[in-house]
């Protein structure tokens, strides 16, 4: 990947954050921390990938995200300067269970 789109996804992540932090109303209790963002290459399309507290809030969580899709791409449009707003797409960032499901399974193996 290019030093470019390095500092895009970084620049991206932080400010969605941002906006997301202050605009958007998650449900009571729920905690979404954006882990990752993967643009692609042509700046269509970015990959963002939340992670959720408590996890059994997830699905609702990106349910809001993606409601609220069309508004964090405009509030996004004005705070980056790119070519084109890339179109976000809301993903569940499910490593930290994978991980200790890994780590219970080699437990178990010891």
């Amino acid at each position: 990947m290019s030093d470019r789109m390095l500092k895009i996804d970084e620049l991206v992540r932080e400010r969605l954050g941002r906006i997301i932090a202050r605009e958007v109303e998650l449900p009571i209790g729920a905690l979404a921390t954006i882990v990752k963002v993967a643009t692609a290459p042509n700046l269509k399309e970015t990959k963002v990938f939340v992670s959720v507290l408590p996890v059994a809030k997830s699905e609702v969580v990106i349910k809001v995200l993606n409601r609220e899709r069309a508004n964090l791409q405009h509030w996004l449009g004005r705070q980056i300067k790119i070519r084109q707003t890339p179109i976000l797409k809301f993903f569940v960032d499910d490593t930290a269970e994978q991980a200790a499901a890994i780590d219970q399974l080699l437990d178990n193996l010891k």
